[in-house]
């Protein structure tokens, strides 16, 4: 093939500064006449005219004209290096005698000298070769040199991996676009089951991978899914060779050591080291971790250090499931399957990753899912969806009521709905509605109090490190600071919300009687949270934030047009405390130990949601989150918050838009008091004290103790649905 025809073939994938080149370059190869694409990319990228990140991506894409010839001498020639691991090198070959691109899997030096790792890499070789599916990257051939090293052949995949796959839906929704039906979660989910269909084999074989992750699956051009990399694969039929130390030294790289296999992916028993007591459940639990990170686009167990990770993976701690954009919520089938596939225990778990697999089948075929059934309010939501001409009128009662109790779920909460009377002649037309209108509440008020949720537990974690890191640099402003023009923060202006404000500097609040020289290695420790602080609140109003989040635009989302998070702070158990936005607002004698969500968040152990407190700088009532501050040794220290108002919980979620019919929602506490209810739309910004009343329906609240969700008449003749 002359140089003109290899640089047509190699245009269109090569960087646009590159092209008018390449015919110059590829005429000063000698062997261009006899050259296929293949071999002339290899040259390219072994002359450093093409970077090898470059050089790996036109090899995913390019495809070479199918090249009939003479059989000659045989054997492989390499074009160059694909991607290193822990054991070996993955090389791109030139198969002569086939004219075909290959893939050599070579063992380093280190492994061929180690007869234990040498032993797993022949392992792997010959557990692939055997694993006969069109989900497993399939084996060509294997070769032992005279020196001890291995090699062996597989099929190159052209495309792109399940990690590569999954950025670009993240880079699609950070800059404001939907995804297209090759990346929306149903095709997602489409990909995932594909996952799961090779292992659910490969577990029929007695083969389990343990090193599981979306760098070891790829997706080939034509939407075909192969699981590869099968190095640290184990038959269970045998022991499992005795470990060594050598090892990867990232949370995402494969470890190979006492505890096998990548640390972010790794189920609880695999974590602890017990390889000899591995089941195909462990691979399901990390198909439940891949499947989470597929939902929510962000990877479920995350740690700065491989340890670190590694000791969330042994406590089986996930982060929470939160939607990446507000452009796609997580349904909470997905949540109650991952769930499951992720449980603790392996007995907790679904007996095979063929059942996991059967009931994301059921949720996309919106049928239930056997890790959460359906109760009767949801059975008849997911009914009328599908029979909703035929039916609606003979199931007016139970349909119409079961879709304003859903419409109202709120974790923690009870939710009541007041309706006037619905005419006969209008019943099918209002209830047809309602049901739209409805399910698109649910989801708004379940997302976005779980959205709001996680990212306070982000916070949390932010804090927690800040606090067991060195003591920063960092500016404290003080008071008396902030109200002088040449000793207040640079950026200290009029806020539309906030009234004065910087997002460069925090409040730092310090109680009465606290030496704030002892403590000031605390104070800057919690002020270098602010960036999270800022992320947190723009991330809130679904902004993805700029490096600093201080850009204008940023500033005036925050300062002017308002973010759901009205505040995010931390207070600590010696009495000091970090608020953000910064204001200098905050009463003399204000000690974050003595409010209600301070002491509530340590009572209930855990992230709580409550309504108990106004707001001092007159944003009104608020609705709170918080959460513990824990140390390395799990001991409390403190407590992080976000805020929402009130009239953003009523405006945004309690509002009943588009039903067309009297209704009133509520959110109560399981103490029958009222949280918030949407008439308190006119007051909610003007309230200096909170003050709980009681819920109108006494009797319907003696219900709803006795079942998570249903409907009864009250006493004054009005209809009440509530769901837990």
């Amino acid at each position: 093939m002359s140089a003109v025809s290899l640089s047509e073939v190699l245009a269109p994938h090569i960087r646009v500064e590159l092209r008018p080149r390449l015919p110059e370059l590829l005429g000063t190869w000698r062997d261009v006449d006899d050259a296929d694409a293949l071999s002339a990319l290899g040259w390219l990228h072994q002359r450093g005219h093409i970077s090898p990140d470059e050089f790996r991506g036109v090899l995913q894409q390019l495809e070479a004209p199918i090249h009939i010839a003479p059989i000659g001498r045989g054997g492989t020639r390499s074009i160059g290096v694909l991607g290193r691991g822990a054991m070996g090198e993955v090389q791109v070959a030139h198969d002569a005698g086939l004219h075909r691109a290959v893939a050599i899997k070579r063992m380093h030096a280190s492994v061929a000298a180690d007869p234990t790792l040498r032993g797993r890499f022949l392992d792997e070789a010959q557990i692939t070769a055997q694993l006969d599916h069109p989900g497993i990257i399939p084996v060509h051939g294997i070769q032992v040199g005279e020196d001890g090293s291995v090699e062996y052949a597989m099929k190159l995949i052209r495309g792109q991996t399940l990690a590569d796959y999954l950025t670009f839906c993240r880079a699609e929704l950070d800059a404001g676009r939907p995804l297209d039906e090759d990346h929306d979660l149903p095709a997602r989910l489409e990909v995932f089951l594909q996952v799961c269909n090779a292992m659910a084999y490969a577990h029929t074989r007695g083969v389990i991978h343990r090193d599981l992750k979306p760098e070891n699956v790829m997706i080939g051009s034509f939407h075909d899914v192969v699981v590869m990399d099968w190095g640290i694969a184990k038959a269970l039929d045998r022991a499992d060779r005795s470990p060594t130390n050598f090892k990867g030294d990232e949370a995402h790289q494969t470890q190979v050591g006492i505890a096998i296999g990548t640390p972010a992916y790794m189920s609880p028993e695999q974590a602890e080291g017990r390889n000899n007591e591995l089941s195909a459940r462990s691979d399901q639990y990390t198909l439940g971790l891949i499947l989470q990170e597929m939902v929510t686009l962000q990877r479920a167990v995350g740690g700065k250090t491989a340890m670190i990770t590694i000791f969330q993976a042994q406590m089986g701690k996930r982060r929470p499931i939160a939607p990446y954009s507000r452009r796609e919520a997580v349904p909470r089938e997905l949540v109650a399957v991952i769930g499951k596939a992720t449980h603790r225990h392996p007995l907790g778990r679904y007996e095979s990753v063929e059942a996991f697999a059967d009931d994301v089948r059921r949720f996309l075929r919106d049928e239930p899912v056997v890790a959460q059934p359906d109760n009767l309010l949801q059975f008849g939501l997911r009914w009328v969806g599908r029979h909703r001409a035929a039916t609606l009128s003979a199931l007016v009662v139970v349909v119409g009521l079961g879709m304003l109790g859903t419409s109202l779920a709120v974790g923690g909460g009870l939710a009541a709905v007041e309706m006037s009377r619905l005419e006969a002649a209008h019943r099918e037309e209002q209830l047809s509605r309602l049901a739209a209108a409805t399910t698109m509440q649910a989801a708004r008020i379940d997302h976005s109090l779980m959205q709001h949720q996680g990212l306070l537990l982000a916070l949390t974690a932010s804090t927690e490190e800040a606090l067991q890191r060195g003591t920063p640099e960092v500016h404290i402003y003080s008071v008396e600071d902030a109200s002088k023009p040449e000793t207040a923060p640079p950026d200290l202006g009029p806020s539309k919300i906030y009234g004065a404000a910087s997002l460069l500097a925090p409040d730092v609040v310090f109680a009465p009687g606290v030496d704030r020289e002892a403590h000031h290695d605390v104070a800057q420790q919690l002020a270098s949270v602010t960036p999270a602080f800022r992320r947190a609140m723009l991330r809130s109003a679904g902004v993805t934030p700029s490096t600093d989040g201080l850009d204008p635009a940023s500033r005036r989302q925050i300062l002017d047009k308002g973010v759901p998070m009205v505040w995010a702070y931390a207070g600590h158990t010696s009495g000091l405390m970090v608020g953000y936005p910064g204001t200098w607002e905050y009463p003399e004698d204000y000690d974050p130990r003595d409010r209600p969500w301070y002491r509530d968040a340590i009572a209930a152990n855990g992230p709580s949601w409550s309504a108990l407190d106004a707001d001092e700088s007159g944003m009104g009532l608020l609705l709170t989150c918080a959460s513990p501050l824990r140390d390395a040794g799990g001991e409390v220290v403190g407590v992080a918050a976000v805020d929402l108002t009130f009239s953003y919980v009523i405006d945004q979620l309690l509002d009943p838009d588009g039903l067309g019919l009297e209704v009133e929602p509520f959110l109560v506490d399981g103490n029958g008091k009222v949280v918030v209810r949407a008439s308190q739309r006119e007051t909610a910004m003007t309230t200096t004290t909170y003050a709980p009343e009681a819920f109108p329906w006494p009797d319907i609240q003696a219900q709803t103790r006795l079942s998570r969700s249903g409907w009864g008449e009250g006493s004054d003749g009005n209809l009440v649905l509530w769901s837990r």
